[in-house]
């Protein structure tokens, strides 16, 4: 008998078990799409015509379009900029990143933008710092 309620227990229990395994794996892929682009770290500049973006490590610095994660990386220059007396204060950034053409962008040619070696957009952010880790050199 308690073998009968043993068997039915296990048979009871597969569907569950089932389940919660299809559940973990629609979540692990999920996860993987959701970092298909890699992950940029450099420094934000913001201030009074700039808008700029500098790899940790590289040369180039690039001039960052208007996209809702930039606004919310201008507001936190410019409280910093507040509290620090001064402006154009780097933040350290991870962020997912994207190319602009530039002949699709009219900024490129004329304008704060020409001055830059390309012109890119922030679209994600994952981590800002207000302070610049000592791994993230600028040159």
């Amino acid at each position: 008998m308690k073998s009968l309620l043993a068997v039915a227990i296990i048979i009871l229990s597969l569907p569950l078990i089932g389940c919660q395994v299809s559940q973990h794996k629609q979540t692990s892929d999920k996860d993987k799409s959701s970092i298909s682009e890699p992950i940029h770290k450099g420094v934000y500049f913001w201030g009074h015509e700039v808008s700029s973006y500098q790899p940790c490590g590289e040369g180039l610095t690039y001039w960052v379009t208007a996209t809702p994660a930039s606004d919310e990386l201008n507001q936190l220059s410019l409280t910093l900029s507040e509290a620090r007396n001064a402006p154009y204060q780097p933040i350290y950034i991870e962020a997912e990143i994207h190319s602009i053409d530039r002949n699709s962008h009219p900024a490129f040619s004329d304008g704060f933008a020409a001055d830059y070696d390309a012109i890119i957009e922030i679209s994600n952010v994952y981590m800002k710092l207000t302070e610049l880790p000592s791994s993230c050199e600028l040159k």
